[in-house]
């Protein structure tokens, strides 16, 4: 993301449920930056670092990573956000699913969720 404000790039650490096809989800609240900096332009990256593991003795490291380019939108209709938040729940919180889902319908009106549709990814990894 590019923050116009600032007129510097911008980067936050989120957790994200992938939806199992082209889209993640982010949930945040409903005022700030990151919703700010999609406001002025919906193009963003997200980057995931799987499998890391330094070697120190051959002065390298195994990884996996993947970045993706996207576009981000919000203010997304309450079905999708409750799909969403569901995902959500079911990533972070499975063994709590009945009172994860009452407590994001509770919260509805203060959470906001980002979702992002990639448009291309690149990957590495090395063993």
């Amino acid at each position: 993301m590019y923050d116009a404000e600032t007129k510097t790039p911008y980067g936050v650490p989120v957790n994200y449920v992938w939806d199992g096809k082209d889209s993640i989800f982010i949930h945040c609240a409903v005022e700030g930056r990151k919703l700010r900096c999609i406001e002025k332009s919906s193009d963003v990256s997200f980057c995931i670092i799987g499998h890391t593991r330094v070697i120190p003795f051959k002065f390298t490291t195994e990884r996996e990573s993947v970045i993706f380019k996207g576009t981000a939108h919000f203010q997304l209709g309450d079905e999708e956000k409750l799909r969403a938040l569901s995902l959500l729940v079911d990533k972070f919180s499975s063994e709590f699913k009945v009172a994860g889902m009452k407590y994001a319908e509770k919260s509805l009106h203060r959470v906001e969720i980002i979702r992002v549709d990639f448009t291309e990814w690149s990957g590495k990894c090395k063993y």
